[in-house]
């Protein structure tokens, strides 16, 4: 072969070379953080468009119903340091909830009146107990306590705040939910008002009928609130948020159904939850009419679903949690009734209570019995796993999780209200373990795999352990095969 027909191959191709559309496709590909980080250090060209570019695409790739509710301007160049400390945060609460790497907290709130005292009042005389209603923005946690709103700021060392309005039992508030201009109360004395913060003064009172008032919902663009009105007659009325506005709307409903929540799932669609052989109900209101309902199983018998919450980020999907104890996922693009469920084995026939989805595929549960809160993942139905929350009496045995509530997206701090108490679920704590922080004692299982249904308790301070497949180390696991509470290291 002469030199002049010699073939040469062309140079390979490397990193920095690539055009950006390529690196931007690369980048969709990798599985985790740390596998950009390394990409990152391969080059300064791979590097400044990794800083630039590559963690707003991880965010966006990864986590694509949570991207849109961070608040950043990740159009903007400068703010290339938030999408990498988002990026680095979203990743910890993920593997986190995954290895149910969390400490539990019981929160201060204003002590009530005896619970049992109460029920032994007149028949006629309100029994309602302290069942807390949760509310939260970034500045912190609102809590309806008994008639008590209770604030507690999210940056430690700030001590709670709060509020009475009204006596014990008779006043209690039922729902609360918060607007830029302070917050929503309902009561069951049926008062409906707005509250300034931080002076907590009334500002505003609506027009109910005097009836009580269930469940509060404001929509997604902050211009309209909807109330779940109860009392001999029920009804869904609509508020506008503009403080010129006085008046309001009724939905088309029958009167003599009960109504548990609603809640938007887009700016211009409701979602109502009631006792009915069709206990979910869909109103379009643009034009205030009923556009579906969804029934029961089987479709002759009346059932109830309590709580009702809509997928981020998405506009079609959301979950409902039903008396039968199922929860399940309906999509208004199909004609289907639903097209998922996801049910405990373990606790068959427990009503949902409270939902509150993290992010697309991640959501937790509050059930009736136990204060169970369980953890289910959408692309994987059959598995799940579930924690026994102490009640104000510090007992198991008994008592709901009535609400669900976190601060910020992707479920750093949750809260839980069960009767007489609110819980925090810390799960954003990477440096526990040099912090010493285990939290207070709660009980764990799990359900859907291959060894069966397997329980664990939190170990004591200083008690050393090991990992054991997906399950944190601050676990141990208890033999229930031996019957004998004993310890599986």
């Amino acid at each position: 072969m002469t030199p002049e027909t010699q073939h040469h191959p062309s140079p390979c191709s490397t990193l920095e070379s690539l055009p950006y559309d390529i690196l931007h496709i690369i980048i969709t590909y990798l599985p985790n953080a740390h596998s950009l980080a390394s990409l990152s250090a391969t080059s300064r060209t791979v590097h400044r468009f990794c800083t630039t570019e590559g963690w707003r695409i991880f965010l966006t790739t990864h986590f694509p119903s949570l991207y849109p509710l961070l608040n950043s301007g990740y159009n903007d160049p400068h703010n290339a340091a938030a999408c990498l400390g988002y990026a680095k945060r979203l990743t910890l609460l993920s593997r986190n909830h995954h290895r149910r790497s969390f400490s539990a907290h019981r929160l201060p709130t204003v002590s009530s009146p005896n619970t049992s005292r109460r029920r032994r009042r007149a028949s006629n005389a309100q029994t309602l107990g302290f069942r807390p209603a949760l509310a939260t923005s970034d500045e912190g946690l609102f809590i309806a306590a008994g008639p008590d709103l209770v604030f507690h700021h999210t940056q430690p060392g700030h001590s709670f705040r709060s509020q009475r309005y009204g006596c014990p039992g008779h006043d209690d508030i039922l729902s609360t939910a918060l607007l830029p201009t302070g917050a929503l109360i309902g009561q069951a004395n049926g008062k409906l008002s707005h509250i300034h913060t931080p002076s907590s003064r009334i500002t505003r009172t609506y027009e109910t009928s005097h009836r009580s008032v269930r469940s509060l919902s404001v929509s997604p663009d902050l211009t309209t609130f909807s109330a779940a009105l109860s009392g001999k007659t029920s009804s869904i009325r609509l508020y506008s948020t503009s403080p010129s506005s006085t008046g309001y709307t009724d939905l088309d409903l029958p009167t003599t159904i009960p109504l548990w929540t609603t809640t938007f799932l887009t700016p211009r669609t409701l979602l109502t939850a009631t006792t009915s052989t069709t206990p979910i109900r869909i109103f379009d209101l643009t034009h205030n009419v009923q556009t579906r309902q969804i029934k029961s199983s089987p479709p002759s018998a009346s059932t109830c679903v309590f709580s009702l919450s809509a997928i981020p980020a998405s506009t079609s999907t959301f979950l409902a949690g039903w008396y039968s104890g199922a929860t399940k996922l309906h999509d208004l693009r199909t004609p289907t009734d639903h097209v998922l469920t996801l049910s405990d084995p373990l606790d068959i026939g427990s009503a949902v209570y409270s939902l509150l989805p993290i992010d697309a595929h991640r959501v937790l549960v509050g059930t009736a019995r136990h204060t169970r809160v369980k953890s289910f993942d959408l692309r994987m139905p059959k598995l799940g796993w579930g924690m026994f929350l102490p009640s104000s009496s510090g007992e198991r045995k008994s008592g709901a999780v009535y609400s669900l509530a976190q601060i910020g997206v992707g479920g750093g701090n949750v809260f839980a209200g069960v009767e007489g108490a609110v819980w925090r679920l810390d799960f954003s704590q990477g440096v526990w373990r040099e912090r010493g922080e285990r939290g207070e004692a709660v009980a764990m299982y799990d359900w859907g795999r291959e060894k069966g249904v397997r329980v664990w308790t939190l170990r004591g301070k200083g008690e050393e352990g090991e990992e054991e497949g997906d399950v944190d180390k601050r676990w141990k696991r208890v033999d229930a095969e031996r019957g004998r509470g004993e310890v599986r290291r």
